[in-house]
């Protein structure tokens, strides 16, 4: 029998978390949705590695980064909405999430690690709202499609119309 915290399907973050540290919630099996709070500045290197059942991310605006492997092996969500406000996207942080279908990179996104998409082998658009980003070596196939959008808008132009 597993411990109690590895049975878990929801996990609700406690306010006040400024950081998701280090591994924290790696190889949660069962883990299918979180909760991330307003506060939280930083999601460690591979916090949710491994959590393969893991459906529904909801991430904070004050977020600023997402660590190396954050959400690597993560097969079962198809969409992620990254916050305004996010900075940085460190190597392999979506590496083998095997159904994300779309994303939508914030305006305010500076930097995309290495590899950062490789194995993502169903998406079909990333949307850059930043002109500027540099998008390169980060693991894409060939399907995929990088659409450069100006606007503020959750659908840009309809590519992601599946994203919540």
């Amino acid at each position: 029998m597993l411990p109690e915290r590895f049975d878990k399907i929801d996990i609700a973050i406690p306010k006040g978390v400024r950081i998701v540290g280090h591994r924290l919630f790696k190889l949660f099996k069962t883990l299918e949705e979180i909760n991330i709070p307003e506060g939280v500045e930083v999601i460690e290197e591979e916090a949710f590695f491994g959590c393969e059942a893991l459906k529904k991310v909801i991430l904070p605006n004050t977020l600023h980064r997402i660590g190396k492997g954050a959400f690597a092996v993560c097969d079962s969500f198809e969409y992620i909405n990254l916050p305004v406000g996010l900075q940085q996207i460190e190597a392999y942080a979506f590496m083998g999430c095997k159904k994300l279908r779309c994303i939508i990179i914030p305006k305010t996104c500076e930097v995309i690690g290495r590899s950062a998409f490789v194995g993502c082998n169903n998406l079909e658009y990333i949307i850059l709202l930043n002109p500027n980003l540099e998008v390169t070596d980060i693991g894409l196939t060939n399907k995929c499609v990088i659409v450069r959008d100006n606007k503020e808008d959750d659908k840009a132009g309809g590519k992601c119309e599946f994203i919540q």
